[in-house]
């Protein structure tokens, strides 16, 4: 099974990563309206987030942009990051031949994810060269690279 590091030290597969969005998510409806607000969501975000990331995420999250997240906008986006991860943890797929999309789309989730702000701002750069450029196997190669420089081996074999 695919673990996944978690910023507390232990390792999370990725079903228990999604279980612990869900959880989060309901725990941020602190009015049981069925919905969370943006202020909801910040009062339930982590210590350490920045206020940038953090909009990022509930923009990313809140997708008709009424400054509520739904239970099915919610579940959208779960779902992304499910299929995300599924993308990534393919065996039969070696990171020089991951899809340019694929690999922005990792980028992505690395940066809305990550805590540490320099490793935000790495990840951040490194999506906006892939933006700007015809994503070819060096660039893919390269931008693997630096990401397995970034973050310790998933261990796959759990």
């Amino acid at each position: 099974m695919t673990t996944i590091n978690s910023p507390t030290g232990f390792q999370m597969n990725p079903s228990q990563k999604i279980e612990n969005m869900k959880e989060r998510f309901a725990s941020s409806d602190i009015d049981a309206n069925g919905v969370v607000s943006k202020e909801e969501f910040l009062a339930n975000a982590p210590e350490n987030a920045t206020t940038t990331k953090l909009d990022k995420i509930f923009a990313k999250m809140d997708a008709d942009g009424n400054g509520e997240v739904t239970a099915e906008e919610h579940q959208t986006m779960i779902d992304e990051i499910s299929e995300r991860m599924q993308s990534m943890s393919r065996p039969d797929k070696p990171s020089s031949y991951v899809s340019g999309d694929t690999l922005k789309n990792m980028l992505e989730s690395l940066a809305d994810n990550e805590d540490d702000p320099d490793k935000s701002l790495a990840l951040d750069e490194m999506l906006n060269k892939l933006e700007g450029n015809n994503v070819d196997r060096q660039a893919r190669a390269s931008t693997m690279a630096a990401i397995n420089n970034m973050y310790p081996k998933v261990d796959i074999s759990a």
